[in-house]
């Protein structure tokens, strides 16, 4: 299953991103794509750097991830050459009724 970004975000919209760290952008299996904020919006305990582990939140579950890769790729949704940082997370556990 991948999910592709539709539309460049607003700036309510990353501040709602950047208190959860990120969006899930695509996913492959056991790995999973995640939009970050850019690097001057996200604060030193936000920012995701590889080795870190990230929660992602399913319904009544938290995915457990480890960032493996952050890259920063063009964005052709938004019709410019921007570019989005992305950081791809292979999943390893989930916690079950979390939140």
């Amino acid at each position: 299953m991948n999910a592709v970004l539709q539309a460049p975000l607003t700036a309510e919209d990353w501040t709602r991103a950047t208190e959860t760290c990120g969006r899930v952008i695509a996913v492959s299996g056991s790995r999973v794509s995640v939009m970050l904020p850019p690097p001057a919006q996200a604060s030193d305990a936000m920012r995701a750097t590889v080795g870190k582990f990230l929660g992602i939140r399913v319904g009544a579950s938290l995915l457990i991830g480890v960032v493996t890769h952050i890259s920063l790729e063009s964005s052709p949704a938004s019709g410019t050459r921007s570019v989005i940082p992305v950081a791809q997370l292979d999943l390893i556990g989930e916690i079950r009724g979390h939140g």
